[in-house]
């Protein structure tokens, strides 16, 4: 008996012990953010970025998170997830980061106010007693200060939340006049920005998703330069994609915009018609080719094909497709970007569509770095001549061990394209550009940031439920690097990455099948190991304890 009751007093000591320690610890813990967090990018941990953010918030910023009571089962972690992270933000802002959690089906008033806002209320399927029922919930933000206002329509993952709510929280700090102005050329037959019109029955431009992408951050404006001697100086940066034949009168317009310190995106490819298998590309002399030569670099008119490839799905019939490896669509992983700059420092991987090679004119670059962005693999070769892209062609070819240029920064003084020649005239009355100003021959301090491929600027790309993330982090990686600094890359470039497997390793597809198989069935057997293993160990537990008791009342 007297055993029995010291071993009953343990226990029961050791309870109340772990249990004020749990106590202790949720004490501490309160207003206190602690985490282990293993990921490679500390994704589930908020970023120096942010910190620095909400630090310096001098001024209220109220944020209103309209979420509804009911979500479907697949958004409820999320749900959590964001109430965490929203809690993190709170401590670090000194009460400035005001969230306020709101249901908009319970109260018209708010319901008016998100669908203002651009929040709409989502309708899902969901499975509730062996039916599909539909349901609607609102899962959205809108920050709030002064008098102005930023949405998030619909936050569909924790991973992009951090970055997507700092993004906006920076524009609504800033005054409309202090915003970056990125400009976008039109005119030349390239992909349009204009967005849909349902009542015009008019289609979105090609470019549409990358412009309403652009204007989350900064302001945005085509550039059309028919009849204009200069670009507007509200412009900060031009972004060129795939120009046509642009005449000399137009072309002085943008050399006089980098002479006069603007910044230049230029995404062109060297060869045109890729993405049409019914006939054979051609080569592609871009409108900006001169220009960007006399700057120091080339687009050469090729097409470069590489083992470390994405998949991609043709149609093959009316009603069939299939999917295949196509070398045309280069998956360029980390080896592949440059360590140092701050556009690809952090990127893990990115999709190229179609891209052509690059080449640096080092006798152009007398006050001009460059520097080497990305690049394919050495298992890649170039298409010179020829030009077919259909994926039922053979791609056993042998690779040339050579790593193809795919992007490149280019910094300094650049030179005049129009210095010791003519000045151009106005088609329209003959007469010369400029004609008021004289021509700036040497650049202030600019950069031109040069990609081998248009096709990355496109809606296919930029659609959220297809599109490559790791091509679009580069490119508003690009974007704030150029116009507002380092600050939000570092944000951004955390996010979840693909890490696919690289095809170097595998003989044949058989092999590469194979191994995806064995991955897949891996996790459930581990599961079952887990449960076998735990199992087992609980009933030697348990035999244990049975024997000890019955030694102890013996």
């Amino acid at each position: 008996m007297g055993k029995k009751f010291r071993y009953g007093t343990t226990s029961i000591l050791d309870i109340l012990l772990i249990a004020g320690i749990l106590v202790l610890v949720n004490i501490y813990s309160i207003g206190s953010f602690r985490r282990i967090d293993l990921t490679e990018n500390k994704e589930y941990t908020i970023s120096n970025s942010t910190k620095n953010i909400l630090s310096q918030l001098d001024d209220i910023v109220n944020i209103k998170f309209f979420v509804s009571e009911e979500l479907p089962p697949e958004f409820l972690s999320l749900d959590r997830q964001i109430r965490d992270m929203m809690s993190e933000f709170e401590a670090y802002s000194n009460e400035n980061f005001r969230l306020r959690y709101i249901d908009p089906s319970k109260e018209p008033r708010y319901k008016q106010e998100a669908e203002m806002a651009g929040i709409p209320e989502v309708t899902f399927e969901v499975r509730k007693e062996d039916k599909i029922q539909m349901m609607r919930a609102y899962l959205g933000m809108l920050i709030e200060h002064e008098n102005k206002t930023e949405a998030i329509p619909f936050v569909r993952s924790v991973e992009t939340l951090e970055y997507d709510l700092m993004s906006r929280i920076v524009k609504v700090l800033q005054k409309e006049s202090d915003l970056p102005t990125i400009g976008i050329l039109q005119g030349h037959g390239e992909p349009g920005t204009q967005q849909p019109d349902q009542q015009q029955q008019q289609p979105p431009g090609e470019m549409a998703v990358f412009m309403e992408k652009i204007r989350e951050q900064y302001n945005a404006m085509d550039i059309q330069l028919e009849n204009r001697d200069k670009i507007p100086s509200t412009v900060d940066t031009l972004i060129i994609v795939n120009p046509g034949s642009i005449p000399d009168s137009e072309l002085w317009a943008i050399d006089q915009f980098v002479m006069g310190g603007g910044k230049l995106i230029c995404m062109v490819n060297g060869v045109g018609g890729v993405d049409n298998l019914n006939e054979p590309p051609q080569k592609f002399i871009s409108g900006i080719s001169d220009l960007l030569s006399n700057c120091g670099v080339k687009v050469n008119n090729d097409l470069v094909l590489d083992r470390r490839s994405e998949m991609a799905t043709f149609r093959t019939g009316q009603f069939s497709r299939i999917q295949k490896q196509y070398p045309f669509w280069i998956n360029v992983q980390k080896d592949g970007f440059d360590p140092g700059h701050p556009i690809t420092s952090s990127l893990e991987s990115a999709t190229f569509h179609w891209p052509s090679s690059i080449e640096i004119l080092k006798d152009k670059l007398e006050a001009v770095t460059a520097v080497e962005l990305v690049t394919s693999s050495d298992q890649s070769w170039l298409m010179k001549k020829d030009f077919n892209t259909n994926p039922m062609q053979d791609f056993n070819v042998l690779p040339t061990g050579e790593k193809y240029l795919l992007g490149v920064a280019l910094k300094g003084n650049f030179s005049s394209y129009f210095s010791g020649k003519d000045r151009p005239v106005k088609p329209s009355d003959g007469s010369p550009v400029g004609a008021d100003e004289a021509l700036i021959e040497k650049s202030t301090e600019t950069e031109i940031i040069v990609f081998s491929t248009g096709q990355i600027a496109l809606n296919h790309v930029w659609d959220p439920r297809q599109g490559s993330s790791g091509v679009q982090n580069m490119l508003l990686n690009t974007l704030d690097y150029l116009n507002i600094g380092e600050e939000l890359i570092g944000i951004r470039s955390r996010q979840a990455t693909n890490r696919p497997l690289n095809p170097d390793m595998f003989d044949d597809d058989k092999e590469k099948n194979l191994i995806k198989a064995l991955i897949y069935l891996a996790v459930p057997f581990f599961v079952a190991l887990f449960g076998i293993i735990k199992f087992v160990l609980k009933s030697g537990r348990k035999k244990r304890f049975e024997r000890e008791m019955k030694l102890r009342s013996s």
